[in-house]
């Protein structure tokens, strides 16, 4: 809950029982709980006082919780294996310096985690326990109805054995002799899943580099591992999101905004098809919303929320209720998603505190003509549009691109535009309407000092979507130069966009 304890409810007797409370917010806080197949024990992951998580086992039947391991590592991503003998796990040794996340030196600190197995019980033997490297012998075939009949008492036995109920059971004294390294490479998990009994599924996570954060980071690669082999192969890549049904039968994963069903061992190779582990067909699934129900549903309940959770029991001496009250009567004049929001913006801003923030919901996005840009300011003259302004960029910097100061373009301020693609460009017709739909692509320019088009010539440039990147460079690199300028180069000038990933990286 949003005080950090762990629950599980009855559904007979409807009361929830606390497992457990963690100790900290940061990092991110996520909930890691399991149940074992028999339901008699929670497998969870815990926070201490190092930072560092371990892995805590919960008995239902003792109502007490026991830490299995040493805290030492960073353990995460407990998983009971679908027999009930071994509970799987991944665990860090370099992960302490990516925990102080407010320290943006903490970002260039890469992270890597091994998987581990803790065998449960004190009697049973390593599923890792070498191999006897003889060959083993065929049996040989045998005919007949007696063999027949015996295959036959062979099938019910196993079936019998099958159906038979795990029982989960955790002999604590010893354990932590009983965890052992599972053969799988060390790799930035950041997910474990058990599958059928004896397999794992593991997503990889890309190292952490702070660059890769604007557009969220490469996406996870996810790996199966048999214990009964003792291979490991990779299955999947690109995935953002990923889940095992309870049977260990079928994996649910998400890839470039669609869903996917597929059997979870040996997902299709190449794209699946609707109806063979294909992309769900989610689009015409409807239901009936009252939009106005919603969002007076939405507006009590935020202000349940800051009453009930914000960090200031006195709320900063404000009279929520009064405030509630106050802006309430503009529901009744909201006609989108967009004015929720912005409702919800200004009445939340009477709590005066930062890092409060606003969004989501569906809102609609109207089709807009994609325009390019060539990075550069206007003026009408001489009825002509001229380059004011021509804004540099880092032309090695994917990110800084400016078409207009490419090898071989070279357009300055005082130069005129004469023509795009071989249509004159004058006012008053808009000078980016010549440039719709262009972004991305090779386009004509005719230039030329004078605006009559003498000594004019022609240069192919392929405009950008989004120039604000190199406004703001220009911005930056002015304020340096005249700090450099002022104080005779005694001072120096850094700029941060911000105090995390963006800011590290220009730093």
């Amino acid at each position: 809950d949003k005080r950090l304890n762990y629950w599980y409810v009855d559904l007979d007797k409807k009361t929830p029982v606390k497992v457990d409370t963690d100790m900290y917010t940061d990092p991110a806080h996520s909930l890691q709980m399991v149940w074992s197949p028999d339901s008699r024990w929670i497998a969870y992951t815990k926070q201490l006082k190092s930072h560092l998580h371990a892995v805590f086992a919960y008995s239902l039947e003792q109502t007490k919780s026991f830490q299995l391991t040493d805290g030492m590592s960073d353990a995460l991503y407990p998983a009971f294996d679908k027999d009930g003998k071994y509970l799987y796990f991944t665990a860090s040794t370099d992960a302490a310096l990516n925990t102080g996340w407010l320290d943006m030196t903490s970002l260039e600190r890469p992270v890597t985690r091994n998987a581990y197995v803790i065998v449960l019980k004190k009697d049973l033997p390593s599923p890792l326990a070498p191999e006897s490297d003889e060959e083993k012998a065929k049996e040989a075939e045998k005919g007949g109805k007696d063999q027949k009949g015996e295959a036959d008492k062979d099938k019910e036995k196993g079936k019998s054995k099958e159906e038979k109920p795990v029982n989960v059971e955790i002999d604590l004294e010893g354990i932590g002799q009983r965890i052992l390294a599972l053969p799988v490479p060390a790799r930035n998990y950041d997910g474990l899943l058990a599958g059928k009994a004896g397999v794992l599924f593991l997503g990889e996570a890309p190292p952490v580099d702070p660059i890769d954060f604007d557009e969220g980071g490469p996406a996870t690669k996810i790996h199966k591992f048999d214990l009964k082999t003792r291979k490991t192969e990779q299955i999947l890549d690109g995935v953002t999101s990923f889940d095992v049904s309870f049977s260990g039968e079928k994996m649910l994963y998400a890839r470039q905004n669609q869903w996917f069903i597929t059997p979870a061992e040996k997902p299709a190779e190449g794209p699946p098809q609707p109806g063979q582990g294909g992309p769900l067909r989610l689009d015409s699934m409807e239901i009936y919303v009252d939009p106005r129900a919603e969002w007076k549903h939405m507006y009590d309940q935020v202000w349940r929320d800051e009453r009930d959770f914000l960090y200031d029991p006195g709320l900063h001496g404000l009279n929520l209720e009064a405030v509630k009250r106050k802006y309430e009567p503009f529901l009744d004049n909201i006609a989108t998603r967009d004015d929720l929001n912005y409702l919800f913006t200004e009445m939340l801003g009477n709590i005066t505190i930062g890092h409060m923030f606003v969004g989501g919901g569906d809102v609609p996005e109207p089709k807009r003509v994609k325009t390019g840009l060539l990075g550069a300011d206007y003026s009408v003259e001489n009825g002509r549009y001229r380059f004011t302004h021509v804004y540099d960029g880092e032309n090695w910097n994917p990110k800084l691109r400016a078409p207009l100061t490419q090898p071989g373009v070279n357009v300055h301020a005082g130069d005129y535009l004469l023509a795009v693609n071989g249509r004159e460009v004058r006012p008053p017709a808009d000078v980016y309407s010549f440039f719709e739909e262009t972004a991305g692509k090779q386009v004509v320019l005719k230039v030329g000092a004078r605006p009559d088009g003498s000594g004019s010539r022609e240069v192919i440039v392929v405009p950008v979507d989004d120039e604000s990147s190199l406004r703001n460079y220009a911005w930056i690199e002015g304020n340096r130069r005249k700090v450099d300028e002022l104080t005779g180069g005694r001072v120096a000038y850094v700029y941060l966009p911000d105090t995390y990933a963006g800011g590290y990286t220009n730093f």
